[in-house]
């Protein structure tokens, strides 16, 4: 994080946001208070603290810095750290952003031509008459995909 008074840009004002992203972690119950290591205490990851200064002057730049495919790198070294430290069960909690959401880029979408939503219903298993309109295709593709197409980060946890 950047101290007051020293920023990229120059002085920080009130209006600017540092904003940050950590993952804390619960203290392993199977050892005795006493008896844990540093890497068995509760606490913030530090291999996992990101921040991203945003000055008030630009209020743009953080949707530009951070993006799905940060996320997914920044995941994978959480769970690089997890794995490390012998965490072999762990629940991880996000919130709903888009980047959390993400399917991955193969996933079809509502704007793909009528071909392409008949291949992905055939892809998928999912029966459809020639005749089907694009719309009645995109709603069985979407019920299907909600249900059964997981997010990129929920698989990589897996």
């Amino acid at each position: 994080p950047t101290e007051r008074g020293s920023s990229p840009t120059g002085t920080v004002s009130d209006q600017d946001r540092c904003h940050f992203m950590a993952a804390l972690i619960d203290a392993d119950r199977t050892v005795a208070d006493a008896d844990r290591t540093t890497q068995q205490s509760a606490g913030v990851i530090p291999e996992t603290w990101d921040c991203f200064y945003n000055p008030a002057s630009m209020p743009k730049i953080l949707p530009t810095m951070y993006k799905h495919d940060y996320f997914v790198k920044w995941m994978a070294n959480l769970l690089k750290c997890i794995e490390a430290r012998g965490v072999t069960n762990a629940l991880i909690v996000m919130d709903r952003s888009p980047h959390h959401l993400k399917r991955p880029a193969s996933t079809p979408t509502k704007t793909q031509s009528k071909a392409e939503l008949q291949e992905a219903c055939t892809k998928y298993g999912l029966t459809f008459d020639a005749l089907d309109t694009k719309n009645l295709l995109w709603d069985k593709l979407r019920r299907y995909i909600k249900d059964n197409v997981q997010p990129v980060v929920v698989d990589m946890a897996r």
